[in-house]
């Protein structure tokens, strides 16, 4: 079976648990609900510096990012629960505080987050996952997995690949905008960004 050569393709959906991005026609913007812990909360007395040491805000794709988990937090409750699940050592008030700043923030859906240009570099914020894997077969849009147990599965279900055969992935740098959910990678034989302490090439 030939192997395309590959250079630059948008990443395409997975299996459960690993749902992969489409290059989507709108970038929709949902309202965020109030924090239920935080329904009184008017405004934010945390400083932009203070708040900004645990996310950050990727206003072009519309995610905040959890700066300790380098992913992004899910729009709505989720944000409070997040910190509430994995950052005990934040103080519930700022907890509180970082939730209803979220409310303030035109926060893209999952669904509806729209891959970066592989041109772009990786996304600052997001954790970089060296050693991911890419689809080159003939016949495939991209798939790409930060498991090499999820692409021999995608390769034997999609593309008939047998235990014998030859490899039909490679490795690829891939970035996920939410846990799980989203990745993204980049193109090959190019330096990425100065986000890097050094260049990667696939």
């Amino acid at each position: 079976m030939a192997i395309s050569g590959f250079t630059k393709k948008f990443a395409v959906r997975g299996y459960q648990g690993e749902k992969f991005s489409l290059p989507l026609p709108s970038h929709k913007i949902i309202p965020q609900p109030p924090f239920k812990l935080d329904t009184t909360a008017t405004k934010t007395t945390m400083s932009s510096e203070n708040i900004e040491k645990y996310v950050k805000y990727n206003e072009k794709h519309g995610v905040l990012i959890c700066n300790p988990h380098g992913y992004g937090l899910v729009p709505g409750d989720g944000i409070g629960r997040h910190f509430q699940m994995y950052h005990q050592s934040i103080s519930v008030e700022n907890q509180k505080e970082i939730a209803h700043y979220a409310t303030t923030l035109p926060l893209t859906d999952p669904e509806d987050v729209i891959p970066p240009d592989p041109d772009e570099g990786p996304i600052e914020g997001l954790q970089l996952e060296k050693n991911g894997f890419i689809c080159i077969h003939d016949d495939c849009d991209g798939y790409v997995s930060a498991k090499e147990n999820t692409m021999i599965q995608h390769c034997r279900n999609v593309h008939g690949r047998q235990s014998n055969d030859e490899i039909m992935w490679r490795k690829q740098a891939v970035q996920t905008f939410f846990s799980g959910i989203i990745f993204i990678y980049h193109l090959t034989f190019r330096k990425i960004s100065q986000l890097l302490s050094s260049n990667f090439t696939s």
